[in-house]
């Protein structure tokens, strides 16, 4: 009997210690943000807002003029263009059926014309006016003008054909970075969503959502810094690009219990370079504005005028 315990005592300890060791090699080491380094604000009376990392001068959102399928996308993310360089090529099936005969209708225009003036030329080289009445050979110069409008109508579709098919080739605006491809081959393109994200590749700016209450203390010739998430070692420096006085809701959220969603926000522009931190465009940071002195409010002045009366 003894036995029979020892050995169900033996395969109880095994399983217990085989799922310890299944859960143990299951867990997924999450790192504490408290763990990480805390920032701190460099000024004494700071602004403190998010900022999102966007390429200098602003994302470019890449539309199509038409709606249609993509054909091919010559570019890869992170490539470098320049400005006229194709991005898409939308599908132009339909444009090159339609050209043929587009093009034979014009040839045909520039045949009747070619006819046209020689029965003027000859009308217009008779000499006696007794062969040929006056009323023909203006009806035959009529002709002339007549065929030349058909034959501009002509090169007019051929033109218009041409040129639509020129608006399936969506090309690079400026030059930049490509840095988001957000369709692909043989996929429909509308205007419901931008085809390609791009922008500048060399200088970075940050648009700051600043709080409404605070909004009237930023200043265009404050110090910034901005830091990345739990980075307190290495500040970037910002540059005072420009404030859009829209204000606009708060889209941006960072998810702590005391944040408030029903306010609007002040959006300032800064920009930075590159070498100072590699950052990625999309990127959050922790940007603090220099507020200055803190400004001395109504019932401070009253006390301090209070203070400095003595009987």
């Amino acid at each position: 009997m003894n036995r029979h315990y020892l050995l169900a005592v033996l395969a109880i300890s095994g399983l217990a210690l085989t799922v310890f060791s299944v859960v143990r090699d299951d867990q997924v080491a999450i790192p504490d943000k408290a763990s990480g380094t805390e920032i701190r604000s460099p000024f004494a009376n700071q602004i403190a807002g998010t900022g999102i990392t966007e390429a200098y001068g602003g994302n470019i959102a890449i539309g199509t003029p038409v709606a249609a399928i993509i054909k091919s996308i010559p570019v890869r993310w992170g490539s470098t263009v320049s400005a006229g360089t194709p991005l898409v090529y939308l599908d132009d099936s339909d444009l090159q059926a339609r050209l043929p005969l587009a093009n034979a209708r014009m040839k045909e225009a520039q045949a009747r014309l070619a006819m046209s003036r020689h029965a003027s030329e000859r009308a217009e080289r008779i000499s006696d006016k007794r062969a040929i009445s006056a009323e023909e050979v203006d009806n035959r110069r009529f002709s002339v003008k007549t065929d030349e409008m058909l034959v501009a109508t002509a090169q007019a579709a051929v033109d218009e054909i041409k040129m639509e098919m020129q608006r399936r080739i969506v090309r690079a605006p400026a030059s930049g970075q490509i840095l988001q491809i957000r369709l692909h081959n043989g996929e429909y393109a509308d205007n419901s969503a931008p085809l390609i994200l791009m922008g500048d590749s060399g200088r970075r700016q940050v648009r700051v959502d600043i709080d409404e209450n605070d909004a009237r203390y930023v200043r265009s010739d404050a110090a910034a810094f901005a830091y990345s998430r739990n980075d307190a070692e290495h500040p970037v420096t910002l540059h005072f690009e420009r404030i859009e006085p829209y204000l606009r809701p708060k889209s941006t959220l960072i998810g702590t219990s005391a944040e408030r969603v029903d306010t609007r926000v002040l959006q300032v522009i800064y920009s930075f370079d590159t070498k100072d931190m590699p950052l990625y465009i999309g990127q959050m940071l922790d940007v603090f504005i220099d507020a200055g002195p803190k400004p001395h409010t109504a019932s401070s002045r009253r006390s301090t005028a209070a203070g400095a009366v003595q009987p």
